[in-house]
């Protein structure tokens, strides 16, 4: 879209929820809301806001505010942060971002974890954890390994995951050279 209302992105969104039918849309901006939104209310389907920006108090935002049917918050403290806005109250709901923080591994847990991926406790570690396909960067990652490990020989890069670049992955670990320091 080209602006906030953009009617194009609404008569987009209009047709695509008209033939897609979906059961809510998950919009992320204020601009999202004010274009995606407004179509999914004309089809009376939900729209769910995945926190982004703390809303304004203004105008534009007590309207956005209004087309929005439930609010994800990362954080009971952001939930507590949108109670000022008196057009999300009771539609703010808590779903944690991430994962659950725990205690820091004690030195046998990483030394353990370590020796399952092969890596000497003098190694610097570098660990890739992903899909291994195009445009995630796997190739660049190797190519700039390649440069650490030239200035820093102990340097290990684990690559945890698999895919459709997985091969290429293994020729450019190989033309540059890093067996064994690429796993």
């Amino acid at each position: 879209y080209k602006r906030d209302f953009d009617l194009g992105t609404m008569r987009a969104a209009s047709r695509w929820i008209a033939v897609n039918k979906p059961d809510a849309v998950l919009v992320t901006t204020g601009r999202d809301i004010r274009t995606v939104g407004m179509a999914a209310k004309y089809h009376r389907i939900p729209v769910v806001w995945r926190m982004g920006p703390k809303p304004k108090k203004n105008i534009v935002h007590r309207l956005t505010g209004s087309l929005i049917d439930h609010v994800l918050a990362p954080s009971e403290t952001v939930r507590q942060e949108l109670q000022p806005f008196s057009w999300l109250k009771n539609k703010v709901n808590v779903i944690p971002n991430g994962i659950a923080i725990t205690p820091a591994p004690t030195p046998d847990q990483i030394r353990a974890a370590r020796n399952s991926l092969g890596v000497p406790d003098s190694a610097f570690l570098c660990l890739y954890v992903g899909r291994l396909m195009a445009g995630k960067g796997i190739d660049i990652l190797i190519e700039a390994f390649a440069e650490i490990h030239k200035q820093y020989p102990p340097a290990i890069l684990s690559v945890i995951g698999a895919g459709p670049g997985e091969a290429v992955a293994r020729e450019r670990s190989a033309a540059l050279r890093l067996n064994g320091v690429v796993s």
